[in-house]
């Protein structure tokens, strides 16, 4: 089976036929198994993005309610810095 994220937010699971995964992909459902990225190459994190994984209109994941830009920019970086030694 393959979990995906549809655009509302809600998980969903196909089975492995190439036609399901190609009409998933069709609709802009994301495999949550795999690790998804915003516009900017940045995995989603739990401890600074919103919980639907919801996205801003550059495609960029939305902050958490309270969380402080200063705080969400050095964990991004933190990121992106693990990414490029990764």
């Amino acid at each position: 089976m393959i979990k995906w994220l549809k655009d509302t937010g809600q998980e969903v699971e196909t089975n492995e036929n190439p036609a399901n995964i190609e009409r998933a992909e069709e609709l802009g459902w994301e495999r949550v198994d795999a690790t998804p990225v915003d516009a900017r190459g940045l995995p989603w994190c739990e401890s600074i993005n919103t919980r639907n994984r919801s996205r801003d209109s550059n495609g960029n994941w939305k902050y958490k309610s309270g969380v402080e830009p200063e705080e969400a920019h050095q964990i991004e970086e933190d990121l992106l810095a693990q990414m490029d030694n990764g």
